[in-house]
């Protein structure tokens, strides 16, 4: 079953499911439209229950697990007259065009305003803004979530001791593509959280190529096929490179170019594991290798990553998180440093909390909503599900709730990132249609070609219609 029929039974069903609740038994039924794992759909549901009750309502959960279809299920459940739902997840990047379709109301229509101004003060910066589309307050925040690096640290101990054997030979393939080798007084950082993508390179170079601590073992992964997980990596790489929203639009921008250029050159000297994109590595997939020790560095979602761990990692797991690499040019200038120096950015992730136009009642909607955010929810969700809370008191004592020490490394690492900067994912309009030329675009000039000349990248671009225009 392609994806297009997928989404049509998915529609249909919840359809059927909630206009077939007209019966007088079902009339004080409501739902809370989801996308998380099953396990944290179970806990929400425990958080929810009682508010129903007051209201003499039976509160069900309809969770859609399957990130790349709920967007949607959500749409077209909320433009349809049906008895629900009372509350639903919005996606960051989604709020906006669910305000300009008038499909979720504005808080303070039916919030009480000191309510909401109590909240607003408690809730942090980060989590709130997304909620507010033109000066006017439509979500709360439930969590945050972000894509981490996360590493073997033994793996990275070994290549940062032991790369020096290595780099003649790394410099004179780097000369071949960018005449200039290492930028000057190159040195491979023992924190990963200080890397860029020339760090990559080297440790990557290093794992595939050296037998120290075991075989040589090309270590270095992200997601593959054509998925929205992948795109969104994609999308905060050209960010970090120094684009803006409109060159996103453009494949055949330097930025684009670039990005294409650094991952022709991992295929082509074996610093990528290939597995990752010959089998479409997804969701989860990439977070177990990472974690069975296949995959030495990668990007992940933290709650991917936590979906797949127990609660108490052995020591032969060896995991630690760092921040997003430093985006940087593979050209070197006359002064020995990269052309483009760039940013550490990543994405912003997580869900809001909404009341839908079509609620069947506004006010069970916000109780449910302040069940959400609650000082103990919260800590539980971010304990069992890695989800970064909204509230400040909580963001600034992590000490005094997060355990094991590797939960709470998470979450100071995530507290980090937040503070150099999240992008919300830009997949809406016309650059939702056109990702999936610049997929096909990686998947020809750098996974199956490994182009790394720019001008033939541009020139290959341009005579197959994937970008016309200079935009440099």
């Amino acid at each position: 079953m392609n994806r297009e029929s997928f989404l049509i039974l998915i529609l249909l069903s919840l359809l059927l499911l909630l206009t077939g609740c007209a019966s007088e038994k079902d009339i004080n039924k409501a739902y809370i439209l989801t996308s998380l794992s099953p396990e944290h759909a179970e806990m929400l549901a425990g958080a929810v229950g009682a508010p129903g009750e007051i209201y003499d309502f039976k509160i069900e959960i309809i969770n859609i697990d399957d990130p790349e279809q709920y967007y949607d299920s959500l749409k077209s459940v909320l433009t349809n007259t049906v008895t629900g739902p009372v509350v639903a997840l919005v996606p960051p990047d989604k709020a906006q065009l669910l305000v300009n379709q008038s499909l979720i109301l504005q808080l303070s229509n039916f919030v009480d305003e000191g309510v909401l101004k109590d909240d607003l003060a408690s809730f942090t910066g980060e989590s709130i803004k997304q909620g507010i589309v033109e000066g006017k307050l439509y979500c709360y925040p439930y969590y945050i979530s972000t894509i981490l690096t996360f590493y073997h640290r033994d793996r990275v101990r070994d290549a940062v001791e032991l790369y020096r054997r290595h780099y003649a030979r790394m410099d004179s393939i780097l000369k071949m593509e960018n005449f200039e080798g290492f930028p000057v007084d190159y040195n491979l950082e023992i924190n990963p959280s200080e890397w860029d993508y020339f760090d990559i390179f080297t440790a990557g170079y290093f794992w595939a190529h050296d037998s120290v601590s075991q075989k040589p073992h090309p270590g270095v992964a992200h997601y593959g096929g054509f998925n929205s997980y992948l795109i969104r990596d994609f999308s905060v790489r050209n960010f970090c490179l120094g684009a803006k929203p409109s060159d996103l639009l453009n494949i055949n921008h330097r930025h684009s170019i670039e990005q294409l250029r650094w991952e022709s050159l991992f295929f082509k000297y074996g610093i990528y594991n290939r597995a990752f994109e010959d089998s479409s590595w997804g969701r989860y997939d990439l977070a177990e290798r990472f974690i069975n020790g296949d995959v030495y560095y990668c990007q992940l979602d933290v709650t991917d990553l936590y979906s797949r761990l127990p609660e108490d990692i052995p020591d032969k797991y060896d995991i630690h998180p760092a921040v997003i690499p430093r985006a940087v040019s593979l050209n070197i200038k006359f002064n020995g440093h990269p052309e483009r120096i760039g940013y550490r950015f990543s994405i912003l992730d997580g869900f809001m909390l909404a009341v839908p136009a079509n609620s069947p009642n506004r006010e069970l909607s916000f109780k449910i909503i302040q069940k959400l955010v609650s000082r103990d929810h919260q800590e539980d969700i971010c304990r069992d599900f890695g989800c970064y809370p909204v509230r400040e008191r909580l963001t600034s004592n992590l000490k005094e709730f997060v355990r094991p020490q590797w939960k709470l490394r998470v979450m100071e690492t995530i507290r980090t990132q937040i503070e150099i900067g999240l992008i919300p994912e830009p997949m809406v309009g016309k650059y939702r249609e056109d990702v999936r030329e610049f997929y096909e675009a990686y998947r020809e000039y750098s996974f199956r070609k490994m182009v790394t000349d720019p001008v033939d990248i541009e020139t290959s671009l341009y005579s197959q219609n994937r970008g016309w225009g200079a935009g440099r």
